[in-house]
């Protein structure tokens, strides 16, 4: 008598897949860890970058993504929002201080201050590209302040040949806002932003 053989099926219940805001591609050699709070079990790396989460039985779950190179991602989930049957969800990841440049890439590194001097952490930053050419003004970023008040401002697409970057602040009520000239191919190392009271 033979003995009975079991079969276990795994079912795909979300696919969570990370862009980098940069490159418009996936995060490659980023240490990137994605989790649920709500599932123990980590989620499969498949072959193009994604990260498939099998058999969660909930229907709302937060995701998280950790890094050394992007900003944290804390995302909250309702699994029955989504069309298809396994829901796809597409994760920009911000570049953070220790994220390396792409090759030829355009944007800004600095910090944000209060009044006083002291770094603000989760200040909101949203910056347009002005400028001659097709694509002024198509081109848009937004990003946060780290712990440290560090922001990394990438600048991603076809900038024209002159163009200036229109960046503006906002963190509890206050705003700012400035215009800093784009060069081509530049990360630029620009002065802190105070943001006064």
């Amino acid at each position: 008598m033979t003995g009975a053989v079991r079969t276990f099926v795994s079912r795909c219940s979300l696919v969570v897949r990370p862009i980098s805001l940069w490159t418009g591609r996936p995060p490659t050699g980023s240490a990137l860890i994605v989790r649920l709070k709500e599932l123990a079990k980590p989620p499969i790396r498949t072959t193009d970058g994604c990260y498939a989460f099998l058999d969660y039985p909930g229907r709302k779950c937060t995701l998280t993504m950790l890094s050394p190179y992007y900003l944290p991602v804390e995302m909250p989930l309702d699994l029955d929002s989504f069309e298809q049957e396994v829901p796809i969800v597409d994760v920009e990841m911000r570049p953070g201080r220790l994220y390396p440049p792409p090759a030829a890439a355009a944007g800004f590194r600095f910090r944000v201050l209060d009044a006083g001097g002291l770094p603000l952490k989760g200040v909101d930053v949203n910056a347009s590209i002005s400028g001659k050419g097709k694509t002024a003004g198509d081109i848009r970023v937004s990003t946060w302040s780290d712990n440290d008040g560090f922001v990394v401002l990438p600048l991603r697409g076809q900038l024209p040949q002159t163009c200036t970057a229109n960046v503006e602040f906002a963190f509890g009520g206050r705003k700012s806002q400035v215009e800093w000239k784009v060069e081509s191919g530049t990360v630029a190392e620009m002065p802190d932003v105070r943001l006064g009271k």
